[in-house]
């Protein structure tokens, strides 16, 4: 299964990561790696997450209170990377 990230959530990733370094050294490494490991629980098991509205599902990542959207049952992608305040 491949999952496609949108430019746009990329481009808010990037911005995240540069966040969480700015507030300690290594924290936005860590946020993703984070990210990734979500991708492979995303990978393995496509239905398991929640729906979130009627077009798309939300992981939510582990560590950080992120989650990725995944708005098509048959190919996945990360419409964004979100905070999960932002429900």
């Amino acid at each position: 299964m491949r999952i496609l990230v949108l430019s746009s959530a990329e481009e808010e990733f990037a911005e995240v990561v540069d966040y969480y370094n700015e507030q300690r050294p290594g924290l936005g490494f860590e946020f993703a790696a984070e990210v990734q490991r979500t991708f492979e629980r995303i990978r393995h098991h496509p239905k398991a997450w929640p729906v979130f509205s009627s077009q798309s599902r939300r992981c939510l990542t582990d560590r950080f209170p992120f989650g990725v959207l995944i708005p098509s049952p048959r190919r996945l992608h990360s419409g964004r990377s979100h905070h999960a305040s932002q429900a």
